[in-house]
């Protein structure tokens, strides 16, 4: 991964809703919210924002519960990235320094 890459999933990192992010309410088969815990700016009642509606027509060959099955791992797996994102890099940069340590050794080494 180039640095321009690393950069951009930055910037757009800063620019997203802060977490904690969850999923739900159900609203029914095919339709699942992924939302912002928590809102800062929300009213006293800490209404939920929705960062995420998803919506998707069943396909034919799948019954409704898996249909609804597949929803909802899929919001989870978008609730999951504001968490997952910062973490993974965070190991891109603890692997990157690591590599410069190693190739500074690897250097010393050669001499």
């Amino acid at each position: 991964m180039t640095p321009e890459e690393l950069l951009a999933i930055r910037e757009r990192l800063e620019k997203a809703t802060p977490g904690p992010w969850d999923t739900g309410p159900e609203t029914g088969v095919g339709r699942v919210w992924v939302y912002a815990v928590g809102n800062p700016l929300a009213e006293p009642y800490e209404q939920p924002t929705t960062l995420v509606y998803l919506r998707s027509v069943p396909e034919p060959r799948k019954t409704d519960a898996e249909h609804w099955a597949e929803m909802r791992v899929n919001a989870q797996f978008i609730a999951h990235a504001r968490e997952d994102i910062p973490a993974l890099l965070a190991e891109v940069d603890r692997l990157q320094v690591e590599d410069a340590q190693l190739q500074t050794l690897l250097e010393a080494a050669k001499a």
